[in-house]
């Protein structure tokens, strides 16, 4: 195929997995994915694209955060306490602040 090559989303959403949850070097990302697709894929791309999920939450993350703040109650999530030597976890959560509302 002639001209610039195209990563797919899914190699895009896999790499920005990648670095941002797993926290993977971004040398062993490239290792990954030329293994994977065949092609190296440099740094500036793999960091553009943890860039474009930034702008992509820009606007979600300041309403949660505006939403927090304007809460009734304390946003609390996984915690768990001791409690007569047994562990007891709890979540508390607000139905107007969820990341799936994205989409």
């Amino acid at each position: 195929m002639a001209g610039k090559l195209q990563c797919g989303n899914g190699v895009k959403a896999f790499a920005t997995h990648l670095i941002i949850s797993q926290m993977v070097a971004l040398n062993r990302i490239q290792k990954q994915l030329a293994a994977m697709i065949g092609s190296v894929i440099s740094e500036a791309p793999l960091l553009k694209y943890v860039w474009t999920l930034h702008e992509a939450l820009e606007q979600w993350e300041a309403h949660a955060v505006e939403s927090l703040f304007r809460a009734p109650s304390t946003h609390v999530d996984e915690t768990s306490m001791r409690v007569d030597k047994n562990s007891i976890g709890f979540m508390s959560t607000l139905p107007e602040i969820r990341p799936y509302d994205l989409c």
